[in-house]
């Protein structure tokens, strides 16, 4: 039977003192002595405080009993003649050597202090301490300390606090969940504290200072999450202090829980003590803070005393988002489980609990490790044994990975009783966000076992309303983890339980995730023949980090790391989605993008009125650049003139020179193509721009215009017209000859697809301009312009100035384009004659990087330049549409091979990585060496799911095809930062797929293709 003493008790013990010597006598049967817990109460009452937990500690105990007696001075014991801390201390010892068998000291508030100056002074007098929210550091710096200095005030306040008309309001304030009558008799015993005005005067910061270290005393700091007493660097005090203890902070106590929550107070010390008098390795054991259990959410964990993955989820919680209640429980050692558990027991954190790992080692800003410890969900919350088999379990993943684990930190939550859960993909870069999601929990959908729906989210702004249920609530949620930890690449994790949404983990993305964005052709398909030259082709892709950060220098906010143009089978597309994403944040409407260059979207947001507010500035200095337009196409125009007049004297410095120019040419362009597309806009609706538009002759209109005189020159003499229809240019003719000449002066320099520098000029062949000499008509007449078109003319002329400004800098630019293209075929002809060149027109087929090898002494020949034009001519067999997905099947759009592409074996997933790879399948189900008549060869791994145990094939492999898996899985998280070429979510891929089968796998678009044997 545990037997219980309080404060009721008489304050000296009956049993004659017994001195720490002697032998203790044993307990029931033989067994080892009761242990006892002296709790030595605060400044104020007695141990009146600790009444309700002596009963609960005699029913859940029986090798545990409390005593807790009323120092002299308070609660009516009189202080008689003591007038320093010793002589309350050799009070305190008195009662303490009373007590027969192991004894731990629990001091409360400022009773921790008594207790520390008792310990000062016999080291050996106990087997253990307890401070519980402890009183005693920094106190010159403390705000009530300070306050108490008169003596005046240190005799008032008790007597207000046990003044009846006063306790109501303390009790709302700060015993709101006791019964009424134990909180009155509690604040009324704060009006027979004698000592209470002494303990500000004997208690002060040179007393801490003189304190001597413990450095043989298990120790462990107790302190609720809600309770204000402890700052970081107060507890670090008493570290410091002791340094055998470690800290145990409980989620949701305050100052008191011994009076509004006893049965989890009397579990929570019993299990303390236990740990102090078994001597536990916990308490000074491999680490300080071994064992340490810290709370989500009340600020105690520094970030470097706990790792990114639950350093983040505390941070979250402490600004207040919905995180569920859990605690981090540091350095959780797998023999060493019992005590943690017994204390989440008693703290009834939930009915069911999720214990998960929170290594260091995991969620880092470089490496994830995600899926490669354990986790248990459904842990009974109620069960120490179930709790301490779940704690061990993950802490002995550790040995699970090839990481090294420095500290075994274990994260243990409520479970969400989740209707919808799954992952999502929150990018700094992306306006919408990507989400996983399946009914019920997402374990499944986590782990690679579970595929789940995929849809996206476009990101809340301020003042913006989310979508109606789950998924508005998981906007609010991205909005305020993108608030509190900034707007990055986020993993999150998270569970909707039908009325909030909880944020379950957050991680760093490691990988970029492949977004299925539009692509679009439209504005190259313009300028640029269907399939252009692969120089062409690679310089465009090459200068497109450039050519957006001319609007990233009106707002830094704009994607600063997604590509504006990639390759598609051969051709340079524009990322259309960016355009559409740059326009939402900047609260354009979306179709402003398709209106400029033309094509189609499949997006159409309109304006967002608080975005365009919040925006201002930016487009303001926007719009003040486009009224500049002109001004810079001229200046423009110089500089690249100016750059062309020295090319340099080799293939690198030209490319370079070339690159320039492009870049300039594309952004001048921009700039003035905004300049237009408002007012046009405007002019179109107002149905005047067809009629004004016939009035204009800029640049490029002046091309037909100009062939005029040759024309009717032509028409006069049939002689002339007969030799152009066989195709012969009579330049022999004195007349034709100067109006020709005259005409090249002006246009010469143009040509089909002239942005292509491999194509060549109308002043090296004439012929698409003999049949516009024959047949091409005058342009109309300019119409009338009705009144309509009159009232808005100012509108039309600052259109038309820009208009003629473009044109005009894109003639400037390929009179440019022209001498570039001379000097380089002339650098082609000097590598041709020294053999390192098949043939001087080789150069459109080589990309610019392999020109700069190739100025460096590479060489070209021509078997390397057959087998590259023979896959130049595989390439145009193509026929892309305007607007196409980066998870289209590009084999689809190939005129020969389309009905092949549906039928014989063609298989589809999601693609996570770049990278296209032709290999042997080998089929496997679980992880196993490569199979020796498969090494030497590009293996494509197929199997049904993969987790962190295959990290160490995959780096055998050259592909990896997976049947089962969502894109944010952990498998398919470890696939990305590998790079290794993959899909996930292959439908049928193991029954369809056979070791030995060759495969085609095009990473991006998650198509696999069987190649006939």
């Amino acid at each position: 039977m545990t037997t219980v003493r309080t404060a009721s008790e008489p304050a000296i013990r009956s049993e004659p003192d017994r001195a720490r010597s002697e032998p203790e006598p044993a307990g029931p049967a033989g067994g080892p002595s009761m242990a006892t817990i002296i709790a030595v109460h605060g400044n104020g009452g007695g141990g009146e405080r600790f009444t309700l937990v002596g009963p609960v500690l005699e029913h859940l105990s029986d090798d545990i009993t409390l005593h807790a007696p009323t120092l002299p001075g308070f609660g009516g014991r009189p202080l008689g003649a003591i007038d320093d801390l010793d002589g309350l201390t050799d009070a305190l010892a008195t009662e303490v050597r009373s007590v027969v068998g192991p004894r731990i000291l629990l001091g409360h508030g400022i009773g921790g202090s008594v207790a520390l100056h008792l310990l000062a002074r016999e080291p050996d007098i106990a087997d253990g301490l307890i401070l519980h929210a402890p009183v005693g550091t920094r106190l010159d710096t403390r705000w009530f300390p300070r306050l108490m200095r008169p003596s005046w005030i240190r005799s008032l306040v008790p007597r207000v606090i046990a003044n009846p008309v006063a306790r109501p309001v303390l009790r709302r304030l700060a015993l709101r969940q006791v019964d009424p009558e134990v909180a009155n008799r509690v604040l009324a015993a704060y009006g027979r504290a004698e000592a209470f005005g002494k303990m500000f005067e004997w208690l002060t910061a040179d007393w801490f200072d003189a304190l001597p270290v413990q450095a043989d005393l298990p120790a462990i700091v107790l302190w609720g999450q809600r309770d204000g007493v402890l700052d970081a660097e107060q507890r670090g005090d008493y570290h410091r202090l002791l340094p055998r203890s470690r800290e145990v902070t409980v989620p949701d106590w305050g100052h008191f829980p011994m009076l509004d929550r006893p049965e989890a107070y009397a579990r929570t010390v019993a299990a303390l003590a236990r740990e102090l008098i078994d001597g536990a390795e916990g308490v000074g054991g491999p680490t300080a803070d071994s064992g340490a259990v810290l709370p989500l959410g009340g600020g105690s964990p520094t970030p470097d005393s706990i790792g990114p993955k639950a350093a983040l989820l505390d941070r979250c919680a402490t600004a207040g988002l919905a995180v569920p209640p859990g605690v981090i429980v540091r350095d959780v050692h797998p023999a060493r489980c019992g005590t943690p558990a017994a204390l989440l027991a008693a703290w009834g954190l939930g009915d069911r609990l999720a214990v998960r790992s929170a290594f260091p080692s995991e969620d880092g800003d470089v490496q994830s490790l995600a899926g490669a410890f354990r986790t248990h969900l459904d842990v009974p919350g109620d069960d120490p044994d179930a709790l301490a088999e779940a704690l061990a379990d993950v802490a002995a993943s550790a040995t699970d990975c090839d990481t090294e684990v420095a500290r075994t930190d274990v994260l243990v939550l409520r479970m969400v009783a989740a209707t919808r859960a799954g992952v999502a993909f929150t990018q700094r870069d992306h306006e919408d966000d990507l989400i996983d999601h399946v009914a019920g929990l997402a374990d499944g959908l986590t782990a690679g076992r579970e595929t789940g729906d995929r849809t996206t989210l476009p990101k809340l702004r301020p003042l913006e309303r989310g979508q109606r249920g789950w998924r508005g609530r998981l906007q609010g949620l991205l909005r305020d983890v993108r608030r509190e930890l900034g707007e990055h690449d986020w993993d999150i994790e998270w569970a909707d339980d039908g009325r909030c949404c909880w944020l379950v983990q957050v991680r760093p993305i490691t990988a970029p995730v492949a977004r299925d964005e539009a692509l679009t052709l439209a504005n190259h398909r313009e300028i640029l023949p269907d399939l252009p030259s692969r120089f062409t082709t690679s310089m465009v892709a090459d200068a497109a980090p450039e050519l957006f950060g001319y609007w990233r220098g009106f707002d830094r906010s704009l994607p600063a790391d997604r590509h504006f143009t990639e390759v598609v089978a051969g051709r340079p597309v524009i990322n259309l989605s960016l355009l559409t994403d740059t326009m939402r944040i900047l609260g354009l409407p979306t179709r402003f993008v398709t209106d400029s260059m033309g094509g189609s979207s499949d997006v159409a947001v309109g304006a967002a009125p608080a975005r365009l507010l919040r925006k201002a500035p930016n487009l303001v200095a926007l719009g003040l650049d486009q009224l500049r337009a002109v001004g810079n196409g001229r200046r423009a125009a110089r500089r690249i003139t100016h750059l062309a007049a020295d090319p340099g004297d080799d293939l690198p410095a030209a490319v370079e020179t070339f690159r320039q120019v492009y870049i300039d040419l594309i952004t001048g362009m921009f700039a003035l193509t905004t300049a237009i597309s408002g007012p046009l806009a405007v002019l179109d609706r107002l149905g005047v721009a067809g009629i004004l538009h016939t009035r204009q002759r800029t640049a490029g209109t002046r091309i037909i215009a100009d062939l005029a005189p040759l024309r009717d020159l032509v028409r006069s003499r049939p002689e002339l017209a007969e030799r152009l229809r066989c195709g012969d240019l009579p330049t022999d003719d004195p007349a034709f000859a100067r109006s020709w000449e005259r005409y090249l002066a002006l246009h010469g320099h143009r040509g089909i697809y002239e942005s292509d520098l491999a194509r060549p000029r109308y002043r090296e062949d004439p012929a698409p301009l003999l049949d516009a000499l024959l047949h091409a008509r005058d342009l109309p007449t300019p119409a009338a312009v009705p009144l309509r078109a009159r009232l808005v003319w100012p509108l039309w002329r600052q259109a038309s100035r820009a208009m003629a400004a473009r044109e005009d800098l894109r003639s400037d630019a390929m009179r440019v384009f022209e001498r570039l293209r001379r000097h380089l075929l002339q650098l082609a002809d000097e590598a041709v004659e020294s053999g390192r060149l098949a043939d001087r027109d080789a150069i459109w087929d080589l990309t610019i990087d392999e020109l700069r090898a190739l100025g460096r002494g590479a060489s070209y020949p021509a078997p390397f330049m057959a087998d590259r034009r023979r896959d130049i001519a595989a390439l145009a067999s193509y026929r892309l549409p305007d607007l196409l997905h980066r998870s289209d099947d590009i084999e689809s759009y190939h005129r020969d091979r389309r009905a092949a592409a549906t039928t014989a074996g063609g298989l589809r997933g999601l693609g996570l990585t770049a990278g296209e790879v032709t290999g042997t399948v080998w089929l496997v189900d679980e992880p196993t060496p490569v199979p020796d008549e498969l090494r030497g060869t590009d293996v494509v791994l197929v199997t049904r799911g993969v987790d962190a145990g295959w990290v160490g094939v995959f780096g055998q492999v050259s592909a990896v095809v997976v049947e089962t898996g969502g894109e944010l899985s952990h498998g398919s998280i470890i696939l990305r930062e590998t790079g290794v070429p993959a899909v996930t979510n292959v439908t049928d891929a193991t029954s369809r797929l056979a070791t030995g089968d060759r495969v085609r796998v095009h990473a991006p678009s998650g198509s696999i293709h069987l190649i006939d044997q």
